[in-house]
């Protein structure tokens, strides 16, 4: 399987498969970075989750996570997940060495993406653990989770959200145990679910497709903008569905009441990928960041399977 057939399944998986399931995922991975006090010290010592900062840095995550894996760059599923991130680590450098086949060298994705998943699990449970950083960094990650619900719900939706954690993570995050009642119905729901996207439901045709991103810049500003927005519409365009449809009605009743609008606080004209970060660094480094990409550009990446070049 080459990067580009590898890329192109991920893309579907995001987009006509499990379009809700992917999001749903990438954002608790981002969740659960603040259970390990390394990242949330840094997070403290740096103040880009601070309350000013929060909303923003929130929405720039998901904006690289979400260019990482939609742009062009056992099951066809798991090898495609494995091509896919062993063709971005090498590309940003990350060693595999410490992956117990990393010096012998990967049979095909599917054996890397399970060392690699492997790896993940145990390093969780040596280097998570509750510190003053993690107990406010997750409590501020919550926040943005919970900001756009009815205050009564606040409370339901983070026990929810804790049932999808281990429970080392969720430890290490201060969050309550959701009680048995409420884990055995998450649990029953999601397996309903399952069961009716794989027996009732139709495959979902390519013009339904769920995209989080523009597929191409605005023509007068060269900006991407972003369909989805979590706490704050950081990027949304201001579109008369975005302003006044059903959920910029949800968040004005129950949320931050900060709906997409022209000239407003987050800006609605889009994004310049080059630009994405803390704003104190905005426009900062660009010559840093072009001689990384030519370098980048230099490089010969394997046309087909990384693991058979």
């Amino acid at each position: 399987m080459t990067v580009k057939e590898a890329h192109d399944i991920i893309r579907q998986l995001r987009e006509l498969e499990f379009p809700f399931a992917l999001r749903t995922s990438t954002r608790m991975t981002t969740l659960k970075t603040a259970s390990v006090p390394t990242v949330t010290d840094l997070f403290v010592a740096t103040g880009q989750r601070n309350e000013k900062n929060n909303t923003k840095r929130g929405a720039d995550t998901e904006v690289l996570m979400n260019e990482i894996h939609d742009r062009e760059a056992g099951s066809d599923a798991h090898c495609a997940a494995g091509v896919f991130y062993r063709s971005m680590g090498e590309a940003m450098e990350i060693p595999f060495n410490l992956l117990p086949s990393g010096k012998a060298g990967f049979i095909n994705g599917i054996h890397f993406a399970q060392e690699l998943c492997d790896f993940t699990v145990e390093y969780e449970k040596t280097a998570v653990k509750p510190t003053q950083s993690t107990l406010s960094i997750s409590r501020r990650l919550m926040d943005l989770e919970t900001a756009n619900y009815p205050s009564i719900l606040k409370p339901v939706v983070e026990r929810v959200i804790a049932t999808r954690l281990d429970e080392h993570i969720r430890v290490s995050m201060g969050y309550r145990k959701p009680g048995s009642a409420l884990s055995s119905l998450v649990a029953g729901s999601v397996a309903i679910r399952k069961c009716m996207l794989r027996y009732l439901s139709l495959p979902r045709p390519d013009f339904m497709a769920i995209k989080v991103l523009e597929g191409a810049p605005d023509p007068a500003t060269g900006r991407y903008a972003i369909k989805e927005w979590l706490d704050n519409a950081w990027y949304v365009k201001p579109t008369l569905l975005n302003r006044w449809g059903p959920k910029s009605w949800s968040v004005r009743l129950f949320g931050t009441g900060n709906v997409p609008t022209k000239d407003g606080p987050f800006c609605d004209e889009g994004y310049d990928i080059k630009a994405i970060g803390p704003q104190i660094m905005e426009n900062k480094g660009q010559a840093d960041v072009e001689a990384i990409a030519e370098n980048f550009r230099k490089k010969e990446f394997p046309a087909g399977c990384p693991f058979h070049a």
